[in-house]
């Protein structure tokens, strides 16, 4: 027995140094042998392994006697009963895990020891990252061994660069908890696929099927704590390690076109748009040739394209290109709004401008131009894009398109000149990509001398003839195909608009047809208003004048139950009532002298041409009424046509001429002409339609009588008063009045001159001035200048304005009779005045005056001036004191004095003057 136990120690002792000799040949198949013995009743069991993809495979020497064996995993028994071969295979493995097997021997029913522990660790084949470092050198993950494993901390990763990009096929991936992810991306930089690793391991690989694998990266989603990544495997194949040179893109409209160099041995091609996976492939079937073009782009985006040659082994690595496709550049490409910004008129969605809430930006077409489309990108739908024409009318409101399309809006709209777009959210703001319009600017020719007259119910036109322009259109309240007013183009350059509304104010385009389309339209406004009534332009008892301007635009608000009242001038025969109001609680009531209630009527909305038929007598007044009792209402126009009960003009008054006589009277309300009668019988051959009349032909010396009637469309009224004239020859003076027969302008006492005159008395005199019978020099009349207490310098006159001509010669002339003077003398004296009304300046000061008197005065006939009679002098009669002289050569006007001056302190004096004159040499 001793002896048995040495030898089993040997034989241990032995079996050590075996283990110690193995070697690891390959980490994939072959694992650590561990050999020991185990005792059955003829002999040990030695035991050894091989570890593989999904399985371990187990071999011992046989047991002399030995009727079978069982084999242990983890310590658990595997076969079920035992199994005579000295080998087994066991496929009920996971990659990753390392087991511990075991065998014993059957010997005589009974089993021996079990065996040496085998230790196997099965492994998948090696794909492309086994023992790949990642990016910062760690290794556990691509081991194999899901034993060993890499923590991650929160929000961290774990990134593998492929030495090539690979078309991927398969993926197995290992974690302990559902936290982590493995993402691939390809060339391109794209996420082509996240996964969520296995918990526990399988041996199956997800099935993929990608191109052009580039990177895996390893994701800890958790944010907050750390968490483990056990291990991770690809399967799939290099690409081939060609690749095209030359690639080129030409982006156009919806499309962009490629060229590249042939490759030697290359003959069809792949080309991918934004990613290199299958789904990203644009050809149908492989590109045979280095040409292609892509027509299944959208304007405004940037693409990327990578373009793979197929090779016999796949294909080869992509080359890259972007491109940005983009419409053609329309009327907005590169024009930049009112605030500078050109982000949304550059072609680019990917180029952004964010309007503020409720923020607008503004677009002003360097020329109005016909708008046929519009493209407009936005990623919100509260954005909206409006167009306006030259006339300032909204012509059109579109909400951007999200996502971006390369079709056009079809539009039709003439001569827009605005483009707004609008964020109507009120709130936030929101971004604009891109916008674009399609068109043909207005040709810069524009019509001149534009010019309405606005009639009744109608507005004509006319206007400056354009070369090489033989047609145009009009246009009214705006500018659009549904605002023309001709209905073919108009030839010439007159036009009458008929379809228009009293009392409506309307802005006219006329635009020249030219080779290139419309040019830049001309506007006017123009207000048409229904012939002037009873009514227009009367002012109502409060004094309102909009309700009879014949315009719809001003208005009257009258409040709750409130009224405006009009009293007619006179009487009238009412025949028609046009009114105008924006609300049906508006009525208008007309009575007659009496106050009787004639009628009452409802005022129209929308505003009309026609008058509504009447026929009242003797209507003295017109009310307006609110009838609505907790509101104030608007009344926009009012107007009654019909004629006033005619009276005889009065105040006819008359001047008799060199064989003329010119009449003047008095308005009489409601004529609408008049009838001169001279000695009884009418005189005019076509109605007077003014309040003056004059006859020519007459007889000087023969003394006519006149009167006049009025005249409207109800007859003829009475004779006015009668006046009589009689025509004398002309009489060459400039002075009206100059003999003072004609009355006098004040018969204030002290103060009264004659008619035309205009008296002057300095401070501190008595003046005692009178039309006179006695002394006179002709006529009936002369003009007393008498006065006392004349301050010395200072003077009382009388004097009337000439008018007069510059550098032009006048004789002037009076009759004087001087009665007494005491320290004074009389003057006849002129002064000069230009068009504002100074005094022309000379050089004379006189009188004591401190200051230049712009007065050209003389006392020696030498100069324009006046006559100095000597102090103290008398006459016994009228004599005449004459000058002449030529005009200052700015004169306008001069005046023309009879003077009393004073040649010391209290002085006085009496004289008379009497035909005086002013010729025209």
């Amino acid at each position: 027995m001793a002896k048995q136990k040495h030898i089993r120690t040997k034989i241990k002792r032995s079996g050590i140094a075996i283990l110690s000799a193995l070697l690891l040949v390959s980490a994939n198949i072959i694992v650590p042998l561990t050999a020991s013995t185990a005792y059955a009743a003829t002999g040990p069991v030695t035991l050894s392994g091989t570890a593989g993809n999904a399985q371990a495979t187990l071999t011992w020497e046989s047991v002399p006697n030995a009727s079978g064996y069982d084999v242990y995993r983890n310590g658990t028994k595997l076969t079920s009963t035992p199994i005579p071969d000295t080998s087994y295979v066991d496929k009920t493995v996971i990659n990753g895990t390392t087991y511990s097997y075991t065998v014993s021997a059957i010997v005589g029913g009974t089993s021996s020891a079990q065996s040496n522990p085998v230790s196997l660790l099965p492994k998948s084949t090696p794909g492309l990252l086994r023992r790949m470092a990642t990016t910062t050198g760690v290794t556990n993950l691509t081991d194999g061994d899901n034993a060993t494993y890499t923590s991650l901390p929160a929000s961290t990763t774990q990134t593998f660069l492929l030495p090539t990009p690979a078309k991927v096929t398969g993926l197995n991936a290992t974690s302990d908890n559902p936290y982590m992810q493995v993402k691939l991306y390809d060339t391109a930089g794209t996420v082509v696929g996240t996964y969520t690793p296995s918990n526990p391991p399988v041996n199956a690989f997800t099935a993929l099927n990608l191109q052009h694998v580039a990177k895996v990266v390893v994701f800890n989603t958790n944010q907050y704590y750390p968490k483990n990544m056990l291990d991770l495997e690809i399967t799939g194949l290099p690409d081939s390690e060609v690749s095209p040179t030359g690639l080129t893109a030409n982006p156009g409209n919806a499309q962009v076109s490629f060229q590249w160099d042939s490759l030697a041995g290359v003959t069809e091609y792949n080309l991918y748009r934004n990613g290199m996976q299958t789904s990203n492939k644009v050809n149908t079937a492989p590109i045979a040739g280095t040409t292609f073009t892509d027509t299944n782009v959208i304007n405004g985006n940037t693409y990327s394209y990578y373009l793979a040659p197929i090779t016999a082994t796949g294909e080869g690595v992509p080359s890259y290109v972007t491109a940005l496709p983009k419409s053609p550049a329309g009327l907005l490409r590169g024009l930049a709004s009112t605030t500078g910004v050109t982000n949304l008129t550059d072609g680019d969605n990917a180029t952004y401008t964010p309007l503020p809430a409720s923020g607008t930006e503004t677009f002003l077409l360097p020329t109005p131009a016909k708008v046929t489309g519009l493209n407009a990108t936005s990623d919100n739908p509260y954005m909206q894009v409006k167009l306006y024409d030259t006339a300032g009318t909204l012509v059109g409101t579109y909400t951007p398109s999200n996502p971006p399309i390369n079709a056009f809006t079809s539009l039709s709209l003439q001569h827009v000149a605005k483009v707004v777009v609008v964020n109507t959210n009120q709130y936030y703001p929101k971004n604009m990509q891109d916008l674009n319009l399609l068109g043909t600017p207005d040709s810069e020719v524009s019509p001149t001398g534009l010019a309405a007259n606005p009639g009744n119910a109608q507005v004509s036109f006319q206007w400056d003839s354009l070369s090489g322009v033989t047609e145009y259109n009009l246009y009214r309240n705006g500018v659009q195909s549904s605002n023309k007013v001709n209905s073919t183009p108009i030839t010439g350059t007159t036009f009458t608009d008929t379809n228009v509304i009293n009392g409506n104010t309307y802005t006219f385009y006329l635009a020249p047809i030219t080779a290139t389309g419309e040019g830049v339209p001309s506007y006017v406004t123009a207000l048409p208003k229904s012939p002037a009534g009873l009514l227009r332009g009367h002012a109502s008892t409060t004094g309102e004048t909009n309700l009879t301007d014949g315009d719809n635009a001003t208005y009257t608000s009258l409040p709750a139950s409130g009224t405006q009242t009009f009293v007619l001038p006179a009487p009238a025969k009412v025949t028609g009532l046009n009114s105008t109001s924006d609300n049906p609680y508006l009525q208008v009531k007309l009575y007659d002298t009496t106050g009787t209630l004639l009628g009452t009527y409802n005022t129209s909305n929308p505003p009309v041409n026609a008058f509504t038929p009447l026929n009242f007598q003797n209507v003295a007044k017109v009310v307006v009424v609110n009838t609505n009792q907790f509101y104030s209402k608007n009344m926009n126009d009012l107007e009654i046509t019909g004629t006033y009960q005619l009276t005889a003009p009065v105040g006819l008054t008359g001047q008799a001429g060199d064989e003329q006589a010119t009449l003047t009277w008095t308005e009489s309300q409601g004529a609408v002409s008049y009838n001169v009668y001279r000695d009884g019988v009418k005189i005019n051959t076509a109605p007077v339609t003014s309040t003056t009349f004059t006859e020519a032909g007459l007889t000087n010396g023969t003394t006519y009588t006149y009167f006049i009637t009025a005249v409207n469309e109800g007859g003829e009224s009475g004779a006015s008063n009668t006046i009589s004239l009689t025509p004398q020859a002309a009489d060459p003076n400039l002075l009206i009045n100059p003999s003072f027969e004609n009355g006098t302008a004040s018969d204030t006492p002290g103060l009264q001159v004659g008619k035309n005159w205009t008296p002057y008395v300095p401070t501190g005199a008595s003046p005692n001035l009178a039309v006179v019978t006695s002394p006179v020099y002709s006529g009936t009349y002369a003009q007393k200048i008498s006065g006392s207490g004349i301050p010395n310098g200072s003077a009382i006159d009388i004097y009337q304005a000439v008018a007069a001509q510059g550098n032009t010669a006048y004789t002037v002339s009076g009759m004087y009779n001087i009665e007494s003077l005491n320290n004074a003398f009389v003057q006849l004296y002129v002064d000069f005045y230009d068009a504002d009304g100074h005094f022309i300046k000379s050089n004379s000061v006189k009188y004591g005056v401190t200051v230049p008197s712009y007065m050209m005065v003389t006392d020696n006939n030498a100069e324009p001036g006046y006559m100095l009679m000597v102090n103290n002098l008398t006459t016994s009669g009228y004599v005449q004191l004459t000058n002449s002289f030529t005009t200052p050569e700015n004169t306008a006007t001069f005046r023309l004095y009879a003077v009393l001056r004073a040649s010391a302190d209290n002085a006085s004096g009496t004289f008379y003057v009497d035909d005086m004159s002013v010729i025209h040499n």
